[in-house]
């Protein structure tokens, strides 16, 4: 939609009481959409921004400009992933490095950046700012943000009321939000699984490996000699992946299940469940944090690499897979370390 289009759709009447409907008195869109900001404060009516991303994205954007002089020239090398800036308030363990991994970039002039940072402050403009985020999780930089923003509200995570549904209700609500069928045969196989014994491995709806990756992936996950169930939805691996595919499920049928898409939160739930591998999405994040499941993060773009960083860095509540190889051993070597274990005893004491 262009900001035209919008506008017109806005002052025609065509939306309001010119078609016998209630006037439009508020506008809410999306965090990306900073056109229908300039509309709504064209036209004198409240814009709210929803955001379903985490807050310290959003505060690290809109502070972006202040700071950027303090940097140093992208790209970052060496072990300036772990180098923390921390002269922002709430923004502490915020690494430099994320802002050219969030957008791939070279140099800070990018045009990629330049937009990204734009969209981000954009957010700060509206009346209210409504995140799928809350307080526990990221109250220190909640704290920072109201004074950029007239009113905000933590809502998330927006997953947790599902949680009181009956089963047919929390059924009819998982299937209609998402994009693929659910299949629910992995719940039984769970049930017969020991305690603690499954990892949960899911990559959310986007994110595509190539069929060399997967492999190598999917031997590490052998290797580690844990059960699995593991989520592969059409588009994840190219075509010609498949037939593999088939291989490695007749090898490993005994202790892993493997569905296209499953019933994610149910399953975090299971008490078999003792750890959760997947991109570092927020939603995937939030989803484990409340089901207080530790996280192997392996990120693919994105803010994956950011709120990679902060389960492993900042809250401590898993481990980012940070080895530049991401291959069959990086995988052994993390779900098999001892070190996971500390962080499954961390993982388990976060409150949702």
């Amino acid at each position: 939609m262009t900001r035209p289009v919008f506008r017109k759709m806005m002052v025609s009447g065509w939306l309001g009481s010119g078609s016998g409907k209630p006037p439009i008195t508020c506008v809410i869109a999306d965090g990306v959409l900073s056109l229908a900001v300039d509309v709504a404060k064209e036209v004198g009516l409240p814009v709210n921004i929803v955001q379903d991303s985490e807050c310290f994205l959003l505060l690290g954007l809109f502070l972006y400009p202040s700071t950027r002089r303090s940097w140093r020239p992208l790209p970052f090398t060496g072990n300036d992933l772990d180098v923390p800036i921390n002269s922002i308030r709430g923004l502490d363990g915020f690494l430099q490095q994320i802002f050219q991994a969030f957008v791939d970039v070279k140099t800070l002039s990018d045009a990629t950046l330049q937009f990204v940072v734009n969209e981000g402050q954009q957010n700060f403009r509206v009346d209210a700012l409504i995140l799928n985020t809350f307080e526990e999780l990221e109250l220190p930089v909640l704290e920072h943000t109201p004074g950029k923003t007239p009113k905000l509200y933590a809502v998330g995570p927006l997953h947790a009321p599902l949680k009181s549904r009956s089963p047919h209700e929390m059924a009819f609500w998982s299937s209609s939000r998402n994009l693929w069928k659910e299949d629910r045969n992995c719940m039984g196989w769970l049930d017969n699984q020991p305690a603690r014994s499954v990892v949960d491995v899911s990559f959310g709806g986007i994110v595509v490996k190539t069929a060399d990756r997967f492999l190598e992936f999917w031997h590490g996950l052998v290797n580690i000699g844990k059960h699995f169930v593991r989520a592969i939805r059409a588009g994840l691996i190219p075509s010609d992946g498949w037939a593999l595919l088939d291989e490695l499920m007749k090898a490993t049928e005994e202790r892993a299940r493997i569905v296209e898409w499953a019933p994610q939160e149910e399953v975090l739930d299971h008490p078999v469940i003792e750890g959760f591998l997947m991109h570092a999405g927020w939603n995937y994040v939030l989803e484990g944090v409340t089901a207080r499941v530790p996280m192997t993060c392996w990120p693919c773009y994105a803010d994956h690499f950011l709120n990679a960083r902060f389960v492993s860095e900042v809250w401590k509540v898993g481990l980012d897979m940070k080895d530049p190889k991401y291959d069959g051993d990086a995988v052994e070597r993390w779900l098999g370390s001892y070190w996971m274990t500390e962080r499954m005893s961390s993982g388990a004491q976060l409150k949702s």
